[in-house]
């Protein structure tokens, strides 16, 4: 079985040093980072070590769904998302990233019985051997052409899954794309962009950490996210369309700040003129999933208490202490056992095993991480026991003295697994911090409300992270098999702003009006377009520069 080991920072030529070694293959992403993967019998620890070529192997960052609650049935308050303008998003590509798509449904079908999907790569399905223009390390890639031989063997009674036997079993994805650009007159049912194409990625699943942490929803890999995203790009070179991208995903790896692996290669991304992408807030609002402090001195002490679930046997968390700050850390078990201080020593890593429990932790410590220069503090738990288990942090060397600790997103948090008490600011999710992506929060057009699921940005530091908010509550979409579904979530309120930025690309790229439309450009007409609710300051944490409002971005160009 081959193992994918994760994103590497390398110089050098470091596929024929690595590929010298049987059994371990290297896929080159940029002239910066590198796909490493290898047979399950090949020891880590001589890929991590032995290569001049290998500066850095990066921790595995988890990425989860932006989950939206599907609804089959009908329910009272639903909302129809439609378009009050005269666009319809065509001749651009919006491209869906996920679980895949039921490219069967009739709401990606043209006029002409054609399928407004360009490609599906499905990451899932062995190589079809099929060679494409864009190079992919694993998976199949479908194109256009084969998705309508699949439909039209549908249409005479066929098996439609002969050729493209891509399927989206969850409907994450089906749902989104319906909401950005579906169409089905018959049932009158239209999204946002409805002349659109789409590019869809179905990812593949990293199945190891689903079984470590002993969850069944689906997780992602950064390396699977990071190798998706470049092939879009890759799409766009050869191409040259105008292109949205939905990123309906989110980790809590990271330090929030937008400086990441996954954020710096966005950012080299949105320079580009004609891509953007956009992704929600993240559901993590009201999770428990962050905590914050500050030391004022040199040996200050503060306490992080994490209440842990009955169902959470692995556990990883992430402590970020701000540059210059330094912090050392002792972990205190429910009945009272310490660990002592562990030194906060550049890169060191030690084990400790509790005497009254049966837990293991280890304790890392990155001086400074890579990618921010802030010290980063990650504990993992083995065999955890659940109750009230303590951090204690004492201050070494104190600046401002701020720290945040992270637990990885619900879904990978089991039970009431959180922090007591939690910090609702700060609970976006990566890489939806980043200042070069569209964030979009999630209101309810029910109560004119924010709700409590939808990612806050920091209070100190929020402007430009969050760009407006959309419907989040019971809007009508397409499940598979043309079902039709009611769903909520910050992805949703994602799909609807995708949707308008593929009107954008239209007005402007399209039809001619701005032909140098960017990333950063389409921020700034949604930023403007907003409608603000009376008693508000804006910007805020919450919502941004406002609520959503079509008609005003493009009345406001004039």
């Amino acid at each position: 079985m081959i193992k994918i080991i994760g994103n590497t920072w390398y110089k050098g030529d470091i596929k024929s040093e690595l590929e010298s070694i049987e059994g371990i293959y290297v896929y080159l992403i940029d002239n910066r980072y590198a796909l490493v993967s290898a047979i399950n019998t090949i020891d880590l620890d001589l890929i991590y070590t032995k290569f001049n070529s290998i500066i850095n192997v990066f921790y595995p960052e988890l990425f989860t769904l932006q989950d939206i609650k599907l609804m089959p049935e009908y329910k009272e308050n639903i909302i129809r998302i439609e378009s009050p303008i005269e666009l319809s998003g065509e001749g651009t590509v919006v491209t869906i990233i996920g679980t895949g798509i039921d490219y069967l449904s009739n709401v990606f079908i043209d006029e002409n019985g054609k399928s407004r999907i360009e490609f599906i790569w499905d990451q899932t399905i062995p190589s079809n051997g099929k060679k494409q223009e864009i190079e992919v390390p694993y998976g199949s890639v479908y194109t256009n052409e084969m998705i309508n031989n699949d439909l039209d063997s549908f249409k005479n009674g066929g098996n439609p899954y002969e050729i493209v036997p891509s399927k989206d079993l969850d409907g994450h994805g089906t749902g989104l794309a319906a909401i950005v650009g579906g169409e089905d007159k018959k049932i009158n049912f239209t999204g946002i962009a409805n002349k659109c194409k789409f590019i869809v990625i179905k990812l593949r699943e990293a199945e190891q950490f689903k079984i470590e942490y002993g969850i069944d929803i689906p997780i992602y890999n950064l390396p699977t996210v990071y190798i998706a995203l470049k092939f879009i790009y890759d799409y766009k070179l050869i191409y040259n369309k105008p292109i949205v991208v939905l990123f309906p995903l989110g980790t809590n790896s990271g330090n929030h700040k937008g400086n990441g692996v996954l954020e710096e290669f966005i950012e080299s991304i949105a320079i580009s003129i004609g891509i953007v992408i956009v992704s929600g807030t993240g559901n993590e609002g009201a999770n428990g999933g962050h905590a914050s402090g500050i030391i004022n001195e040199v040996g200050g002490k503060k306490v992080i208490q994490l209440d842990v679930d009955e169902k959470q046997k692995f556990l990883s968390v992430e402590i970020w202490v701000d540059l210059p700050n330094f912090m050392t850390l002792e972990v205190i078990s429910p009945s009272g056992e310490s660990t002592g201080l562990i030194p906060s020593l550049k890169n060191y890593s030690s084990i400790y095993k509790y005497v009254l429990e049966d837990t293991k932790i280890e304790i890392m410590y990155f001086i400074p991480e890579i990618t921010s220069g802030d010290e980063l503090i990650r504990v993992v738990f083995y065999d955890l026991i659940p109750g009230i288990w303590q951090f204690r942090l004492t201050g070494d060397l104190i600046m401002d003295g701020t720290f945040d600790a992270w637990l990885p997103q619900k879904g990978i948090t089991l039970g009431n697994t959180r922090f007591s008490p939690f910090d609702p600011y700060n609970t976006i999710t990566n890489p939806a911090n980043s200042r070069y992506l569209i964030t979009v929060a999630a209101y309810n057009e029910r109560n004119n409300n924010i709700v409590n699921f939808s990612g806050v940005a920091s209070l100190t530091d929020y402007i430009d992270r969050v760009d407006v908010a959309a419907a989040g509550v019971n809007v009508l979409t397409i499940a598979p098999n043309n079902k039709i579904a009611i769903v909520s979530g910050t992805a949703v309120s994602a799909a609807i702003v995708a949707g308008v930025c593929a009107l954008l690309f239209e007005w402007g790229i399209v039809k001619g009006n701005n032909p140098y439309l960017f990333g950063q450009t389409l921020k700034s007409y949604l930023d403007r377009g907003t409608y603000e609710r009376k008693g508000d300051i804006y910007p805020n944490p919450q919502w941004g520069y406002g609520i959503l409002d079509i008609a005003a971005i493009f009345r406001n160009m004039m």
